[in-house]
């Protein structure tokens, strides 16, 4: 049988959803792009500061907790919502 279109767009919209709620999925990328880049680059005289702010506009601490807890809360959602239909 095949798949509804409906479920189809709906679980497409879940998955380009983003996971930090006010932010689209291009600037959340690209604030993780910017974070990787200061990891990779940071050392003992070059620390990473969690103050910085993130091409977002968000310092890196607080974009760290809400993209962790969307990231978690969007995933809980998704194992809900499978777990509805079977």
């Amino acid at each position: 049988m095949a798949a509804d279109p409906a479920d189809r767009d709906r679980n497409f919209d879940a998955l380009a959803a983003s996971a930090v709620q006010g932010l689209t999925v291009p600037q959340v990328r690209a604030s993780l792009a910017a974070l990787r880049h200061r990891w990779a680059a940071h050392s003992p005289t070059s620390p990473l500061y969690t103050c910085e702010v993130l091409p977002c506009g968000i310092p890196t601490a607080t974009f760290a907790f809400q993209f962790i807890m969307g990231h978690h809360m969007k995933r809980r959602r998704d194992e809900e919502a499978s777990a509805t239909r079977r």
